[in-house]
């Protein structure tokens, strides 16, 4: 089963990197009030938020610049990715709320997102994925783990923080050459203005009013299916990220 799974991801991996190649044909599917406002007509129940280029199916991928700008979409449309089956994108800014009728989610997923959020921003971010989920809905984010950057850094493990400079930060003359300022790095470039644990995200999230929060494994979850594309089998995202599932 592990060997077949294996062969399973590297196949999406390929698909993932082919998508980066070819931009997808995006095709208009509906408006977004008849698609999200219409209480009567809901079709989207799962959203990927903060989505950037990375596109899911079966879920509203939804980013203020979906797609790193490559397609000039409008905000008040949702368009449907022709070569990934039920995958849809929404140009929103999400500094406005989440765009959901309350209650009305069942699955919200977002990915390096919420540490480029202020202290205020991000508490804000999680009262309205909370205001939006569905009794027993559930939210799974990963996000830098500051707890894993603090144990390397203290351990002194040089291989991990050459990895990052060579993945994540720009050749500089003055900068970038310690382990404290490949640290820093993370922390402060990319427009990263908050770093979390599990304890700091556990006890906002439990505050605001989730249960059953959880540590998660990039990749492996019993309440989503799709991870795949959401979290690939060679992203390099694994290797920093701590994974977080909760329910309302």
């Amino acid at each position: 089963m592990a060997s077949l799974r294996k062969i399973l991801n590297k196949g999406l991996s390929k698909l993932r990197l082919e998508l980066k190649r070819l931009p997808p044909k995006i095709l208009p599917h509906a408006s977004a009030h008849d698609a999200l406002w219409d209480s009567d007509n809901i079709l989207f129940r799962k959203y990927h938020v903060g989505c950037g280029s990375i596109l899911a199916k079966g879920f509203l991928n939804i980013d203020d610049v979906p797609m790193d700008g490559a397609y000039d979409f409008k905000e008040n449309y949702v368009y449907q990715v022709e070569e990934i089956p039920d995958a849809f994108i929404l140009k929103y800014d999400l500094s406005r709320g989440i765009p959901a009728h309350p209650g009305s989610l069942q699955r919200i997923y977002h990915s390096h997102f919420l540490e480029h959020l202020t202290r205020e921003q991000g508490v804000k971010f999680l009262k309205d994925c909370f205001y939006s989920l569905a009794k027993d809905g559930v939210m799974r984010f990963a996000l830098p783990d500051f707890q894993l950057w603090s144990a390397n850094y203290v351990n002194g493990n040089n291989e991990f923080f050459s990895w990052y400079r060579k993945n994540y930060l720009p050749d500089d003359e003055y900068h970038f050459h310690s382990n404290a300022q490949i640290f820093t790095g993370m922390l402060y470039n990319h427009g990263h203005q908050m770093a979390y644990d599990f304890e700091t995200i556990s006890t906002i999230l439990s505050k605001i009013g989730f249960v059953n929060i959880s540590l998660g494994i990039w990749g492996e979850s019993t309440f989503f299916e799709e991870l795949t594309l959401l979290e690939g089998y060679d992203s390099q995202r694994k290797i920093e990220s701590l994974i977080v599932e909760c329910q309302k």
